[in-house]
């Protein structure tokens, strides 16, 4: 085996909103843009992920010069397997609040997070993976 990596992933509402909830997914993707080159330096690599199309999310990574991949759970496979909460909001379901899953370079999860401050996103995932689990 060889190239794992821990990894954090940060399911949020993104894209299709507007007004105050866009504003408040641009600061969560934000706030974790302005962390990812530190966590890439620990090793860890940081993805977002949202209930959007692929294209609506190029133009949010695009608009906001986000530093990190964003992948679409359009079909929401991911996010109803995780029992991440889900929204209705103008005829989409988007995630209702943060989550924050941490996987470990074997993949397992090491942690789960739900509704985390954005600002705190790389403090946590740092803290997760600090030490290693006992054998």
């Amino acid at each position: 085996m060889g190239g794992e990596v821990a990894g954090a992933q940060l399911f949020f509402a993104g894209p299709t909103l507007t007004g105050a909830a866009r504003t408040a997914a641009e600061g969560v993707a934000r706030a974790v843009g302005a962390d990812a080159l530190r966590l890439d330096a620990a090793g860890v690599a940081i993805t977002g992920v949202t209930t959007d199309n692929e294209r609506q999310q190029t133009e949010f990574v695009t608009a906001l010069e986000l530093p990190f991949l964003l992948l679409s759970d359009e079909r929401k496979i991911a996010a109803e397997a995780l029992g991440i909460p889900l929204v209705e909001r103008r005829g989409s379901a988007n995630v209702a609040s943060p989550v924050l899953v941490a996987v470990d370079e074997t993949g397992l999860v090491r942690g789960i997070y739900h509704d985390p401050d954005p600002r705190m996103v790389a403090a946590i995932v740092l803290e997760i993976f600090r030490e290693p689990l006992p054998a």
